[in-house]
C-alpha cells in the first residue's frame, strides 16, 4: 500500500500543535475541549491536500511517478556522462577503453555495453579487424579516425556518420572498411574513407564498402578513395562473389541508394589474364538509385599493348534502377591490346547486364578514354530480356575502333530487347585511322545478341570523328530514328543526317535527321 506523504505530514502537524498546547498549559484542569466546529477532521485534511496536489501538478508539468516506475540503474552512467561530456545516453569509446565495450578477441560488441556509443579520437593497433555491431546501438563519432580497422554491421538501422577511415589492406586476407550483412535500413553517411591494397590478393576480396542481403541501405555524402589491384573475374562463382575487387560492392540488396558521394578508384597492380576493376558494382538490387555522384576511375598500371577492363557503374540483374545526374570519368589511356587478333579492353562508364526492366540512365556526364575498344554505356541481354531508357546524357568517348568484330568504339552499344535513346549529346573520337567498315559509331547495336531488338532514337545530337555511321543497327524491328542532329567526319569529308544512319531489319523508320 502506498502512503500519501502529504496527508501524513498534515495529520502529524495537527497532532503536534495539540501536543504543544497541552504541554504549555499551566493547569490541566483548565484545558478546554473545543467544540466540533473547530476540530479538523481527517477527511477534510485529505480533501485539502488533494486540492493542493492538483494545483501543484498543473503548475510544474511533472507527472507523479510510482516508486516502482523509478529506475536508478543508470545513475552511475549519468554521472559518467557528465564527466566524459557525452551526449544523451551515450558512453564514450576511446582507444584505451575498447575492452570495456568490445571483445578484444572477436571484435563483437559486449552484451553489457550501453545502447549508445560515441567513438572519440584515433584508433590504431586495434587487436581485431572490425568493430562488430550485432544489436541496436546508437553510434556517433567525434573526431574519430580509424586506422586499419573497420566496422561490420549486422543489425538493422545502424548509422555510421562522420568518421574517417584509413585502411591498408593486408595480404592474403579479405578486407572491407564497412561491411553490411543482412541488416536493412543501414546508413553510411559523410565519411572519409581511404583504402589502399598493395598486394595482388588474386583470390581475396578487397572492397572499401560491401553491402550484402540488406534492403534500403543508404550510402550518401562520403568521400571514398581506393587504390586497388585489377583482378580476373571468376565466372564460376555466383553473384557478387565473381568480382574480387571494387570500390563499393553491393549484392542482393533492393532499394539501395548511392547519392552525393565522391568515389575515386585507381588501379595499381595487375593480376590474372583479364585484369578487371569496378568502381561500383551492383548485383540483383531492384529499385536502386545511383544519383548526384562524382565517380572517377583510373588505370595507371596498364601500359601500351596491354589491356584492362575497368567499369564505373557495373549493374547486373537489377530492375528499375536509375543512374541519374552523375559525373563519371574513366581513364585507361594506355590500355588497349589484342587477343587473338581482336582489339580488347574496356573503360566503360556504365554497364548493365540483364535480365532487367525499367532501367534509366539519365542526365549524366560520361567521359572515357583508352587506346582500344571503348564505350560510355554498354548494355546486353544475353541472360534475359532487357528494357532501357537513355536520356539527356552528355557523352564523350575516345579510343580505337577497327573492322574486327569486337573492336568497337561507340558512344553506347545497346544490345537490348527494347531501348529508348533521346536527348543525348554524344561525341566519339577515334584515335586510330579510318577505314571503310570500321566499328566507330555514336549509337550502335553491332554485336549480335538474342531475340529481337527495337530502338527509338530521337532528339539526339551526335558527332563521330574518323567514323562514318552515327547510328548503326545491325538488325532491328519497329525502330524509329528521327529528329536527330547527326554529323560524322572522315577522309577529309563531312557527312550529315540520314547518310550517317544504317538500320537493317523489318518495319523500321528513318525520318528526317538533319
Amino acid at each position: 500500500m502506498k502512503i500519501n506523504y502529504k496527508i501524513f505530514g498534515l495529520v502529524m502537524f495537527v497532532m503536534l500543535v495539540c501536543c504543544v498546547s497541552a504541554a504549555s498549559a499551566a493547569d490541566v484542569d483548565n484545558i478546554t475541549v473545543p467544540d466540533d466546529t473547530s476540530v479538523i477532521e481527517l477527511d477534510d485534511a485529505v480533501d485539502s491536500v488533494d486540492a493542493v496536489e492538483q494545483e501543484d501538478s498543473s503548475d510544474d508539468g511533472i507527472d507523479d511517478v510510482e516508486d516502482s516506475q523509478i529506475d536508478d540503474t543508470n545513475d552511475d552512467a549519468v554521472a559518467d556522462e557528465k564527466v566524459n561530456g557525452t551526449r544523451g545516453s551515450q558512453s564514450q569509446v576511446t582507444s584505451s577503453s575498447i575492452s570495456t565495450y568490445f571483445d578484444t578477441t572477436t571484435g563483437y560488441i559486449k552484451s553489457t555495453a550501453p545502447t549508445g556509443l560515441q567513438f572519440v579520437g584515433t584508433f590504431s593497433n586495434v587487436p581485431f579487424d572490425n568493430f562488430i555491431i550485432n544489436r541496436n546501438v546508437a553510434l556517433s563519432f567525434s573526431n574519430a579516425v580509424f586506422n586499419n580497422v573497420g566496422f561490420k554491421l549486422l543489425y538493422p538501422g545502424l548509422v555510421i556518420d562522420g568518421a574517417t577511415f584509413n585502411m591498408n589492406a593486408p595480404a592474403n586476407k579479405d578486407c572491407y572498411v564497412i561491411d553490411v550483412e543482412s541488416a536493412n535500413n543501414v546508413q553510411i553517411l559523410n565519411n572519409v574513407i581511404t583504402y589502399t591494397c598493395g598486394y595482388a590478393n588474386a583470390n581475396k576480396y578487397n572492397y572499401a564498402i560491401k553491402v550484402k542481403n540488406s534492403a534500403n541501405v543508404k550510402v550518401a555524402g562520403n568521400n571514398i578513395t581506393a587504390t586497388l589491384p585489377l583482378k580476373t573475374v571468376v565466372y564460376s562463382n555466383t553473384g557478387l562473389e565473381r568480382d574480387y575487387v571494387a570500390g563499393v560492392a553491393v549484392g542482393d540488396s533492393n532499394y539501395f541508394n548511392f547519392t552525393k558521394n565522391k568515389l575515386d578508384v585507381t588501379g595499381n597492380l595487375r593480376s590474372g589474364s583479364y585484369p578487371t576493376l569496378d568502381a561500383l558494382i551492383i548485383w540483383q538490387c531492384d529499385n536502386s538509385y545511383i544519383g548526384d555522384n562524382i565517380i572517377i576511375e583510373k588505370d595507371t598500371v596498364t601500359t601500351t599493348n596491354q589491356y584492362s577492363y575497368i567499369y564505373g557503374v557495373d549493374v547486373y540483374r537489377s530492375n528499375y534502377v536509375n543512374v541519374h545526374n552523375n559525373t563519371i570519368t574513366m581513364n585507361a589511356d594506355q590500355s588497349g591490346g589484342y587477343v587473338g587478333g581482336n582489339g580488347t579492353g574496356a573503360a566503360y562508364c556504365v554497364q548493365f547486364t540483364g535480365p532487367y526492366t525499367g532501367v534509366t540512365v539519365s542526365d549524366n556526364t560520361l567521359t572515357t578514354q583508352n587506346q582500344g575498344p571503348n564505350t560510355a554505356i554498354y548494355s546486353q541481354n544475353y541472360d534475359g530480356a532487357t528494357n532501357i531508357t537513355v536520356s539527356g546524357n552528355t557523352i564523350s568517348v575516345t579510343g580505337k575502333g577497327t573492322t574486327s568484330t569486337w573492336d568497337v568504339l561507340t558512344g553506347m552499344e545497346l544490345q537490348d530487347d527494347y531501348a529508348t535513346v533521346t536527348g543525348n549529346t554524344i561525341t566519339v573520337t577515334n584515335k586510330g585511322s579510318y577505314s571503310s567498315g570500321c566499328n566507330v559509331y555514336g549509337v550502335s547495336y553491332c554485336q549480335s545478341s538474342p531475340r529481337t531488338h527495337t530502338y527509338i532514337i530521337t532528339g539526339n545530337n551526335i558527332y563521330v570523328n574518323k567514323g562514318h555511321y552515327t547510328v548503326y543497327i545491325m538488325n532491328g524491328e519497329n525502330c524509329n530514328i528521327t529528329g536527330n542532329t547527326l554529323h560524322s567526319y572522315h577522309s577529309w569529308h563531312n557527312y550529315y543526317g540520314n547518310e550517317t544512319v544504317y538500320v537493317a531489319g523489318t518495319n523500321n523508320y528513318v525520318g528526317p535527321n538533319p
